[in-house]
């Protein structure tokens, strides 16, 4: 069957040496089974391909990954291997997994609440790209004086890949009182 899945499946491993070019192709293998493009649509084969791409290293990978254990696709559903996998991706600096982090730290799903953390993550990801981060950002305004507002944008500014993530330990005002 010449389908968009077996035809990433079938170079794998012999198309190239360099691990860039493995690991994007194994995360290719699972968008197209999450999505169903070029054959069927399958959410566990899809997890098995990005852990596969996300072992190795690939941080959209790490992402997909992590999304997919957030929501319960094609694995069971499990928060703190979501929150593993979006670090590992977001301390490349990958905008997806930047974004989930505010998401969960938004939700306090598997983490404690911190709308703090939640914009950090957010400006970090709106800073990478990801447009449709500003409007998860801007939501945790109203939970943040304007001093943990300054704070916060200051921590997102100075952040750079291959940094350690922030952490709620680099919030001065972190906890407060309001939360």
């Amino acid at each position: 069957m010449k389908d968009g899945v077996s035809i990433y499946t079938n170079g794998i491993f012999m198309s190239s040496s360099k691990n860039r070019i493995r690991w994007i192709k194994l995360n290719n293998v699972g968008i197209n089974y999450e999505t169903g493009f070029g054959g069927v649509q399958d959410n566990s084969k899809a997890a098995k391909w990005y852990r596969s791409a996300a072992q190795s290293g690939h941080a959209n990978a790490q992402a997909q990954l992590g999304l997919m254990y957030e929501k319960g696709k094609g694995v069971a559903q499990n928060y703190l291997k979501a929150m593993k996998w979006q670090e590992l991706g977001a301390a490349k600096g990958d905008a997806l997994a930047l974004h989930r982090l505010g998401i969960i730290y938004g939700n306090g799903k598997g983490v404690a609440r911190n709308p703090a953390m939640a914009y950090i993550f957010s400006s970090l990801a709106y800073a990478r790209g990801l447009d449709n981060a500003e409007n998860n950002r801007d939501s945790y305004i109203e939970d943040l004086t304007r001093d943990q507002i300054a704070e916060t944008q200051k921590i997102a500014s100075e952040w750079k890949i291959g940094a350690p993530l922030p952490t709620s330990g680099d919030l001065s005002t972190y906890p407060w009182e309001a939360l």
